[in-house]
């Protein structure tokens, strides 16, 4: 029997598929089936892919492990954690509301949505299909922003609210050299389907004593940054990822009106910096702690994409380009 528990007693959905565009020819994606289980624990696996070969056993993560059903979890911060979450599937289950805005040479695609009376900060959509890497090891990158994002300066765990939810504080880079760093108060909430693979990640700024703002540095806001990691399974048993990254920010103020759409456009291709990334280097080693995670629930999820159908990923499995300079 898996074992099942929640979070400060919260129930929690399981995570939608969510709708796509025109991304690249992939295999058909494992739509996911809605979880039976309440608020659980993330349960990561490992597939074949073109980088290894199939390990079931689970990455370490840098967080640590939090205790079960804390009754001392702070209900305001659960509360706008379950918000940014539900934003994030909103903009997933939209198919109409997006305009494409650029097509990478990689296949990836950024599109756009635009602001409205009930939602007046627009959005951006970076979409790719990373071949070969599994959802598991494209979010260990993604908890890795040193390695392959060019606006983070630094940042780190400020408290650890549940299992899946955690407060953070990150610095970003100035836009200019004349211009002060942005801090952010963020928090962070993961959610992770087993039945379908699909991880669900969501960012947003929170105001909080417990993170107070530092003389110079500007304290930013950000509605979402969120992340759709979601498996893609090839007839051989290759995993790839179809990987969507919303942003979702105010930044006017510090970036010039007509700059705007060019700077979050630019933020949207972050998909391909780290799709780069993971073909040089491969996933991070990121040590984690997963040993209250059951394994019966990570061989279900990938006998569950094992066993599924899926077309050719001949258009898909082109060989690595050649990729620009990247930062370590």
């Amino acid at each position: 029997m898996l074992q099942k528990y929640r979070s400060a007693d919260r129930r929690r959905p399981s995570i939608p598929s969510p709708t796509h565009h025109s991304a690249p020819t992939s295999p058909r994606s494992v739509s996911p089936t809605p979880s039976s289980s309440s608020s659980r624990r993330q349960s990561f696996f490992s597939h074949s892919t073109a980088h290894g070969g199939l390990s079931l056993a689970p990455h370490v993560d840098s967080l640590p492990a939090p205790a079960l059903n804390d009754p001392n979890a702070d209900p305001f911060l659960l509360d706008h954690a379950d918000l940014a979450m539900q934003n994030l599937r909103s903009l997933a289950l939209d198919s109409v509301s997006w305009k494409p805005v650029l097509t990478h040479k990689s296949g990836a695609v950024v599109y756009s949505r635009k602001a409205t009376k009930t939602d007046p900060i627009p959005v951006y959509k970076g979409v790719a299909l990373v071949a070969g890497f599994a959802p598991d090891a494209i979010f260990a990158l993604i908890k890795s922003r040193g390695l392959w994002d060019e606006w983070y300066l630094e940042g780190h765990m400020v408290e650890t609210v549940t299992d899946d939810v955690t407060l953070n504080y990150m610095v970003m880079k100035p836009p200019t050299q004349m211009a002060n760093p942005r801090d952010l108060a963020l928090l962070d909430r993961r959610d992770y389907d087993p039945v379908s693979g699909t991880i669900a990640y969501a960012s947003t700024s929170v105001d909080t004593t417990k993170i107070p703002k530092y003389p110079g540095r500007i304290r930013a806001f950000l509605k979402l940054n969120g992340w759709i990691l979601e498996p893609l399974v090839a007839p051989n048993g290759t995993v790839s990822t179809r990987v969507s990254y919303y942003i979702q920010t105010d930044v006017g103020g510090f970036i010039p009106g007509p700059l705007v759409k060019k700077y979050l456009t630019k933020r949207a291709l972050v998909v391909v910096a780290m799709e780069e990334y993971l073909k040089r280097f491969g996933p991070p080693k990121i040590a984690v702690n997963e040993r209250h995670r059951d394994s019966m629930q990570r061989e279900r999820a990938f006998s569950h994409l094992r066993n599924s159908e899926a077309p050719s990923l001949s258009s898909s499995e082109r060989p690595p380009r050649t990729t620009a300079e990247l930062r370590r």
